[in-house]
């Protein structure tokens, strides 16, 4: 049976930087069109893609025979990335309740969600996703086997368990966020009274303020982030790669 697998972050620098480490460590050229490997749905409440919201664009796209299969085929994966945690919890993944069962053929849809710890275990975060999937509605339980394991969660349909989604999930230290401004006071050389003016505002303004004085869009930024390793040797970063790449 085949798999899709979708590559799912909080917000749009997630969906970038992990756009950006599977074109890296897939030896990919940035010069080569951008994202031929793959189909990137980015919904940050500004974009929209089709005048919807992008998970609803995830549900059409793997609903509608002609562009499954181009998916499939084609991009084999999708990144998507929406607007935080809670919503990713709360409306993202309950979403796929109505795509399993639905898609043009049986398969078997590998979620792999890279959340911000936020000082909260994996553990909590996966019980936490259980639950909601569990409330979604009176006849869950009897069209569904949800069941929690060592480290992802398996939803199939009763009636053909060749229909599934798993659900696993990495959590990054504090926060991506943070871990970029963190890291870009060191490779900026910027200096002490200002790198505690940035410590000590929210991590997406002291990025953007990065940012803009360096002229870099978002997906410029993650792109040298990675290209440069800026990470190497930082065990979570480690533990990032090894986790989209074997997932």
């Amino acid at each position: 049976m085949d798999t899709i697998r979708i590559y799912m972050g909080e917000g749009p620098i997630d969906a970038y930087f992990i756009s950006s480490i599977l074109d890296y460590f897939n030896g990919i050229n940035y010069d080569e069109i951008k994202h031929h490997h793959k189909f990137m749905i980015i919904d940050d409440n500004k974009k929209l893609l089709n005048n919807k919201r992008g998970i609803n664009t995830i549900h059409d796209y793997l609903t509608k025979e002609y562009i499954y299969y181009k998916i499939k085929n084609t991009y084999k994966l999708l990144v998507y990335g929406d607007n935080g945690k809670d919503t990713i919890i709360d409306n993202v993944l309950p979403t796929f309740f109505k795509i399993i069962g639905n898609t043009p053929e049986p398969i078997n849809m590998k979620i792999l969600s890279i959340l911000d710890e936020d000082g909260v275990s994996s553990e909590i975060v996966l019980n936490k996703i259980h639950e909601k999937l569990n409330a979604r509605g009176l006849n869950i339980e009897e069209e569904f086997n949800i069941q929690s394991h060592n480290g992802y969660i398996l939803i199939q349909i009763k009636e053909d368990i060749r229909h599934s989604v798993e659900i696993f999930v990495f959590q990054i230290p504090d926060s991506l966020e943070k871990q970029l401004v963190r890291k870009s006071i060191d490779k900026f050389n910027i200096s002490k009274n200002e790198a505690n003016k940035l410590l000590s505002k929210d991590p997406h303004d002291s990025l953007k303020i990065i940012r803009e004085r360096k002229n870099l869009e978002v997906e410029e930024f993650v792109k040298k982030v990675i290209s440069e390793n800026w990470f190497e040797g930082e065990e979570w970063y480690k533990d990032l790669i090894n986790f989209i790449q074997t997932v």
